[in-house]
């Protein structure tokens, strides 16, 4: 599993933004799906499209799997989980959302 945050006694650290954050500071972990803008031709803006399989497949939306850190009286740590296209029936896509979940109960405990 690749590392997000490292957490201390009571704190936590965001590796990408290097945010340190109080542990009783956080209010809410959530996962939140968002699709990504298309074109009018449905051509994702700035990327290479590598998984053209699932392009015309149901639930062909290409999507990003997000997890959302709300924190007392400052911006939400919004954390990226997938690194490549994938839409909803992808398999890479059920495997992000174990790891969400997975992400969101350390975040808890």
């Amino acid at each position: 599993m690749k590392q997000y945050f490292s957490i201390q006694k009571d704190s936590i650290t965001f590796l990408r933004s290097h945010r340190k954050v109080a542990l009783k500071d956080i209010e809410d972990v959530s996962i939140e799906v968002s699709s990504l803008p298309t074109s009018v031709d449905g051509v994702i803006f700035g990327t290479v499209l590598e998984n053209e399989d699932h392009l015309f497949a149901n639930e062909s939306k290409f999507v990003d799997i997000c997890l959302k850190i709300d924190i007392k009286s400052q911006d939400p740590e919004i954390i990226v989980l997938n690194d490549r296209l994938m839409t909803k029936n992808n398999p890479y896509y059920r495997e992000i959302m174990k790891e969400a979940k997975e992400l969101q109960k350390n975040i808890y405990c």
